[in-house]
């Protein structure tokens, strides 16, 4: 079962993922029935594994930096920076640019000037 700390991380991110949409409309968004939305955002249900992925997925996020996230834990990187830096030499401008956009907006997250989607 969640904490209320998780339910109140998910449910201020649900809240930021739903942004000007109606309920009813963010939940068709995301695939995930209304009466289910509307439980997590009041705290009353925590979602499992398959409505996490979902929200996961409407964040830009995988399941695992989702969970990192709700439970306020940081996440292993992947990789050494030193590959993802050999890595980014070696990729075509564009492909760089996306990886250079994605490291200033969780910049800007971290910092709290920014909200994804």
């Amino acid at each position: 079962m969640a904490e209320e700390p998780q339910k109140q991380r998910l449910s201020k991110l649900l809240r930021e993922l739903q942004g000007d949409l109606s309920l009813r409309t963010f939940a068709r968004k995301i695939h995930i029935n209304y009466a289910s939305v509307s439980a997590y955002i009041h705290g009353d249900s925590y979602p499992e594994s398959k409505n996490l992925e979902k929200i996961a997925t409407a964040k830009g996020w995988t399941l695992e930096e989702l969970e990192a996230h709700l439970e306020d834990r940081p996440l292993e990187p992947v990789k050494p920076v030193e590959e993802v830096l050999r890595d980014v030499r070696v990729m075509s401008p564009e492909d760089a640019t996306k990886v250079a956009e994605a490291a200033l907006h969780r910049i800007a997250e971290a910092a709290g000037v920014y909200n994804s989607e």
